[in-house]
């Protein structure tokens, strides 16, 4: 039983011993390429591979303009949502696409709707 146990466990520690040791090794190698690529690319002749495009930057400045303008949407139905609740919200910053605690809507004895699926 003992025998079986230890031969279990050394058989184990055999199996583990190669791959923790390759997982340091890829690492390493991972670490050593990683900064030699980025050191090759920052050099003067290719900085431009790095520079955003200017259709990019503003495709970029644009989908953040609409992000805002759904946030500050929803912020609004928020607000509207639990008017009724809370008169006044403390945490003006926060909305429900953020993670952290939601109130949800009261719920009234005769309302039978499902208010978390319906408000999406």
């Amino acid at each position: 039983s003992f025998r079986r146990y230890f031969g279990v466990v050394r058989k184990t520690f055999c199996d583990l011993v190669p791959k923790i040791v390759m997982t340091h090794v890829v690492a390493r190698v991972e670490a050593a390429l990683q900064a030699t690529l980025v050191g090759t690319v920052a050099g003067a002749s290719h900085v431009h591979l790095l520079e955003e495009d200017a259709g990019t930057a503003a495709e970029r400045a644009d989908a953040e303009a609409a992000r805002d303008a759904l946030r500050g949407a929803l912020r609004l139905l928020d607000d509207v949502e639990h008017a009724a609740a809370a008169p006044a919200r403390r945490d003006r910053d926060r909305d429900s696409l953020e993670e952290g605690p939601a109130s949800p809507a009261p719920l009234v004895a005769d309302d039978r709707r499902n208010t978390i699926t319906e408000r999406r």
